[in-house]
């Protein structure tokens, strides 16, 4: 149940629990009407406090975050006439059957490709690298991080 319905079945309880509070107070302590009031509504706080504990801690608590799993793949784009840094180059690699892991370049020309399944090694893949004013870079690949490109040099476009 989400914390909707937990606050509503929580309103409910309390004014079933302030309506039965203040019939037995009447029916018993009718000389004392100053009291009615005030002690149903602490039983109901009392009632409404030990229903709210009660709830399952997943309605009320944020999600926690999904750890990072996997395994982590880093590279350099670089111009290949002069070796410089390509910022903003987007890396993606394409596993048949598996939705594309993507990365792109900083300053330093390093991306990194992160959370990479174990179900991928060993499986054939597309490694695409695209920058602006570049030639787009195509490079068949077997998914073995020892064996992966770690430095891709870019030409160009004329």
């Amino acid at each position: 149940m989400n914390t909707l319905v937990y606050g509503v079945i929580a309103v409910i309880l309390f004014a079933v629990v302030e309506q039965l509070v203040a019939w037995l107070l009447e029916r018993f302590l009718s000389d004392n009407s100053r009291l009615r009031h005030p002690v149903a509504l602490v039983v109901a706080v009392i009632v409404l406090a030990v229903v709210a504990v009660s709830l399952p801690n997943e309605s009320i608590a944020a999600p926690e975050p999904t750890p990072q799993t996997g395994l982590l793949y880093q590279l350099t784009v670089q111009d290949a006439d002069t070796q410089n840094p390509i910022e903003g180059a987007v890396v993606i690699l394409t596993v048949p059957g598996v939705s594309p892991f993507r990365g792109s370049t900083g300053v330093d020309g390093r991306a990194a490709i992160d959370g990479l399944p174990d179900e991928v090694l060993g499986k054939s893949a597309v490694l695409n690298i695209d920058a602006e004013g570049y030639e787009p870079h195509r490079l068949n690949v077997a998914v073995n991080l020892n064996q992966l490109p770690d430095l891709i040099l870019l030409t160009k476009r004329e």
